[in-house]
């Protein structure tokens, strides 16, 4: 019954997929097509085999989620600073904006590392 709960829970606040369901599901993840125009003059350097990376932060209403759960249940503030990947430190509220994925299936690692610090045993199975 937890485990429904929980399920019911991370799909309310972190769902995989929209109103458009061609723009969805691909692996599990979100799908987004997107055509790029390179200069005409060729003032754009590049070499075969270069990639785009794109970096998009969560949603606000995943992030103020976890950021309440946090503040709620551990008392972690958002404006706490952290140290992240041994890089410089940034405030609670960006790690969990910019540096983690809150809307991709969990992986099996990271739920049992979970697990660990589940306080009722039927949420550890």
């Amino acid at each position: 019954e937890k485990i429904v709960e929980a399920k019911t829970l991370y799909n309310d606040h972190f769902p995989l997929s929209t109103d458009d369901e061609i723009e969805c599901t691909k692996n599990g993840k979100r799908v987004i097509e997107m055509t790029l125009a390179l200069p005409d003059d060729f003032t754009l350097e590049y070499q075969p085999g270069d990639s785009v990376g794109l970096v998009v932060p969560n949603t606000p209403e995943a992030t103020n989620f976890i950021l309440l759960m946090l503040q709620k249940n551990h008392g972690v503030l958002p404006s706490q600073k952290i140290s992240v990947d041994s890089n410089h430190p940034i405030t609670v509220e960006e790690a969990i904006r910019t540096t983690i994925d809150l809307c991709s299936p969990m992986k099996k690692k990271r739920l049992f590392m979970l697990s660990q610090f589940a306080a009722d045993p039927e949420e550890a199975l």
